[in-house]
């Protein structure tokens, strides 16, 4: 399947079937083209936490390299500027604190558990942790925010997060 084949395919998915969909489609497409689809789409995705496992098994996870298909050019000069060691925050829950997308920003990590689309039952938690820049797969800064996309950080602490 191709790049264009590929957004065609995806184009009526909403934000809660477009990974599964991505996910679906991978082994028909080159790596590299899924990767950049991934990239193109990644924020547009409301359950990451949800298909952890086949992020696991996609082209993804296949190196330990960081994914710049990923990354538009603006993207790619961000993450060559990152510092070799970054801290970031998960504002979330406890059921699903070791996700995917983190953030430098405390104050956006607090804000994402009262969010209407990321709202769990409990206690909503702010992780703070430490990675390195090499075990960034890449970086969005759609939404007015730097996304960092890792699942190898160092955790460095855990605290409940009061309503804003």
């Amino acid at each position: 399947m191709t790049h264009q084949q590929a957004v065609e395919h995806i184009q009526y998915c909403d934000s809660y079937t477009r990974l599964p969909t991505l996910l679906d489609i991978a082994p028909r497409m080159d790596a590299s083209d899924w990767l950049k689809l991934l990239g193109e789409n990644w924020t547009g995705c409301d359950n990451i936490g949800r298909h952890i496992d086949g992020l696991h098994k996609s082209p993804l996870a296949h190196n330990d390299k960081t994914a710049f298909e990923m990354m538009d050019d603006e993207e790619q000069a961000a993450f060559n500027n990152l510092p070799d060691c970054l801290t970031v925050y998960r504002g979330c829950y406890p059921l699903n604190k070791w996700g995917y997308s983190w953030t430098p920003s405390e104050t956006i990590a607090k804000s994402f558990p009262f969010l209407n689309r990321y709202r769990q039952q409990g206690l909503p938690i702010l992780v703070k942790a430490l990675v390195k820049k090499e075990n960034i797969k890449a970086i969005k800064l759609d939404r007015e925010e730097l996304e960092v996309i890792t699942w190898k950080p160092k955790h460095l602490s855990t605290k409940r997060i009061k309503q804003l």
